[in-house]
C-alpha cells in the first residue's frame, strides 16, 4: 500500500516546477558572512567531502556554486592507457552489462531499448552489443560529467522527459526510469575506442 501511495504522490509532484523553484533558491547568492556556515552545513547534511573541492568552502557564492564545483587537480586521475575507458562520473554504480538485443537491463530487473534511452536509432545500431555503465549520482557526488574515452564528439541533443529523482525507490516504483527522464544525449566517435554515447 505505502509503495502506490508514494508512487501516485511522486507522479502528481509538479517535479518540473520544484526542480526550478529549487533551482532559483540554491543560485541565490549567500551574504559572504553565512557562507561559511551555511555551506559547512548543507556539505555536512549531504555528506560533501568538501577537501576535494578545488576552492575553499567559503569561496562559493551559492549552494548552486558548489554542488556543481570543480575538484582540484589530481582528484580524479584516468588511466593514461589509450584503451582505458574512465568512469563519467562519480556515483555510484547501479548497473553495468552489455546492450544485447537493442535491450538495456536497470536495476531491480526492469529493461528498457537502447533506443528509447539515446532516442536515436541509428546511434542504437552502432551500440548494439556494447558495453553499458550506469550511475547513480547523489547530492554528495561531485556534478560533473566527463567523456569517458578519448575521442571526437560527433553529435548531442535533448530529449525531454520526466524529472523523477534517480533514486533507489524510484528505481524500484517507475520502470525504465532511465529512458523516461530528461537527459542530454552526447555522442563521441572514441579514438580507439569506437563509438560511444
Amino acid at each position: 500500500f505505502g509503495d502506490r501511495v508514494c508512487r501516485l504522490l511522486w507522479r502528481l509532484v509538479p517535479k518540473r516546477w520544484l526542480s526550478e523553484a529549487l533551482g532559483f533558491l540554491f543560485r541565490i547568492p549567500l551574504p559572504r558572512v553565512l557562507r561559511l556556515p551555511l555551506l559547512g552545513l548543507f556539505s555536512r547534511r549531504q555528506g560533501i567531502d568538501v577537501s576535494e573541492a578545488e576552492q575553499p568552502l567559503g569561496a562559493y557564492r551559492s549552494v548552486h556554486d558548489l554542488f556543481v564545483r570543480r575538484l582540484c587537480p589530481g582528484a580524479r586521475p584516468c588511466s593514461p592507457d589509450p584503451l582505458a575507458v574512465c568512469a563519467p562520473a562519480d556515483g555510484r554504480v547501479v548497473e553495468t552489462g552489455l546492450a544485447e538485443q537493442g535491450r538495456v537491463m536497470s536495476a531491480k530487473g526492469h529493461d528498457f531499448s537502447l533506443a528509447e534511452l539515446l532516442a536515436d536509432r541509428e546511434a542504437a545500431r552502432l551500440l548494439e552489443g556494447g558495453p553499458y555503465h550506469i550511475t547513480y549520482l547523489s547530492p554528495a557526488d561531485y556534478h560533473r560529467v566527463h567523456a569517458p574515452v578519448g575521442g571526437r564528439i560527433v553529435g548531442w541533443h535533448h530529449v525531454p522527459g520526466s524529472l523523477f529523482s534517480v533514486n533507489q525507490a524510484n528505481l524500484r516504483r517507475e520502470p525504465g526510469l532511465f529512458a523516461r527522464n530528461e537527459r542530454l544525449v552526447v555522442l563521441i566517435d572514441g579514438d580507439d575506442s569506437g563509438p560511444c554515447a
